[in-house]
């Protein structure tokens, strides 16, 4: 999401958030099949076998939390089996174009920019620092670093920390468990997230979207509590919301409404 007029950035910086309730079971447990109705750019054709199928597949809910409907589409991975990398997508809304090895399973847009298109917030991948802490932009710090995945607040955050991967946002909708967002601000937006499972080893990103503008953070952060999230951070939301699955049966689009300079490109890990 663009931080570009001074007096809107605040209420951008609320449109961020996405995942799921319904059942008691966590967030990682069996996926449902993929739904009907899916977002436009699907395609039938695919050179995937079963033999290189992502680790885990894609995921389809449609529930209520707090009163508000949401529609979830999650992807869970255990950190063992992908990288993350940050790529640059240009300030354009063509997600696809950074899969680009036939191991690349999922893009997602993630982190914020400036009215001259530039990353704001901390972002690191394959351990190269791409652009500054920000120690005014709150919310926290999504770190993978050795195969573990660990959401730090940016208020105590150690700018010499030095991990593999890292992207900073607002905010951290579930810390140690419970739901971080205290209240509904009545903003409303589509939201892509990501939420830490267990011990840190697998990770879930989310698009949550609904009939309306979207869902709260206050009812996605309830949404990512219940379905057993350690902790969780709004990754972006509004018209930068959207991703990109390269599945066995194709691939499914979210598409951007708007322009991002960032996304995360989750690729499988090479097997012996």
């Amino acid at each position: 999401m663009n931080v570009r007029v001074g007096a809107k950035v605040a209420a951008l910086f609320t449109l961020l958030v996405s995942c799921r309730v319904g059942s008691a079971d966590p967030i990682d447990a069996s996926p449902a099949p993929s739904p009907s109705g899916l977002p436009s750019g699907t395609s039938s054709s695919s050179s995937r076998t079963k033999a290189h199928a992502p680790p885990e597949v894609h995921s389809h809910e449609e529930t209520v939390v707090e009163g508000e409907r949401l529609v979830v589409d999650t992807f869970t991975f255990a950190l063992a089996d992908v990288s993350l990398a940050l790529v640059d997508v240009g300030a354009t809304r063509d997600l696809g174009a950074t899969l680009k090895s036939a191991d690349d399973v999922l893009t997602v847009n993630a982190g914020f920019f400036d009215e001259h298109d530039a990353p704001v917030g901390l972002s690191r991948s394959n351990k190269a620092q791409l652009s500054a802490f920000a120690p005014k932009l709150s919310g926290g710090v999504l770190e993978v670093h050795h195969g573990v995945a660990t959401l730090l607040e940016t208020e105590t955050y150690d700018t010499a920390r030095a991990p593999d991967f890292a992207v900073q946002c607002r905010p951290r909708l579930v810390v140690a468990g419970k739901a971080n967002v205290k209240s509904d601000d009545k903003k409303r937006a589509e939201r892509t997230s990501v939420c830490i499972l267990g011990n840190g080893k697998r990770l879930s990103f989310a698009i949550v979207k609904n009939e309306e503008k979207g869902p709260s953070l206050f009812a996605l952060g309830r949404y990512f509590a219940q379905k057993g999230c350690r902790d969780a951070l709004a990754l972006d939301g509004g018209p930068s919301t959207g991703a990109v699955y390269a599945g066995p049966n194709g691939k499914l689009e979210w598409p951007l409404r708007g322009p991002v300079r960032q996304a995360i490109v989750v690729t499988r890990r090479k097997t012996p």
